[in-house]
C-alpha cells in the first residue's frame, strides 16, 4: 500500500514489520518492576543494571530505565485489551486510580470515543501516564 511503499522507498525497508519497544523512565526501578509485574506483564530478568525488560506479547516489549523523575503530560504507552471494564475493575481492586479529565471523562473512568473505542488512563508507580484501549 502507499504508506508502506513510501517507507520502503526511503530506505527504511520493513520497519513496520519489526518489534515495537517502548522505553519509560522510572525513578525507582524495583518499585516500577513490582508495579508492572502486578499489571501482569512478563518480567524478563536478562537486563543490564539500571534497566528492566518486560514482554508485552505480540512481539512488543517495555524497557524501564532508571533516572531522575521526569514530567510527561501525555500518554506514554497504551495497552490493547479485550474487555476494558473487567481490566479496569481488576486494577481498581489493586488500588490503581484511574485518571479523569474534565473535557472528556469527568464522570467515568472509561471513555467511548466517536468510533466506539473504549479508553481509560492511569499512572504507573513513577507517574508515567498509561492507557488501556478496547477497540470495537
Amino acid at each position: 500500500d502507499g504508506i508502506r511503499d513510501s517507507v520502503a522507498s526511503r530506505g527504511l525497508g520493513d520497519v513496520y514489520k519489526r518489534q515495537l519497544i517502548t522505553n519509560l523512565p522510572v525513578e525507582d526501578l524495583q518499585r516500577a518492576i513490582n508495579f508492572y509485574t502486578k499489571l501482569g506483564l512478563k518480567y524478563l530478568d536478562n537486563a543490564p543494571k539500571g534497566l528492566a525488560f518486560f514482554d508485552c506479547g505480540n512481539a512488543t516489549q517495555l524497557i524501564l530505565y532508571e533516572r531522575g523523575r521526569t514530567k510527561a503530560d501525555h500518554t506514554a504507552a497504551v495497552f490493547q485489551v479485550d474487555d476494558i471494564e473487567t481490566i479496569v475493575e481488576q486494577l481498581r481492586s489493586q488500588d490503581i486510580k484511574f485518571l479523569r479529565y474534565d473535557d472528556i471523562n469527568k464522570n467515568s473512568d472509561i471513555v467511548t470515543d466517536d468510533t466506539g473505542n473504549k479508553i481509560a488512563w492511569f499512572n504507573d508507580s513513577e507517574g508515567n501516564i498509561l492507557g488501556l484501549i478496547q477497540t470495537r
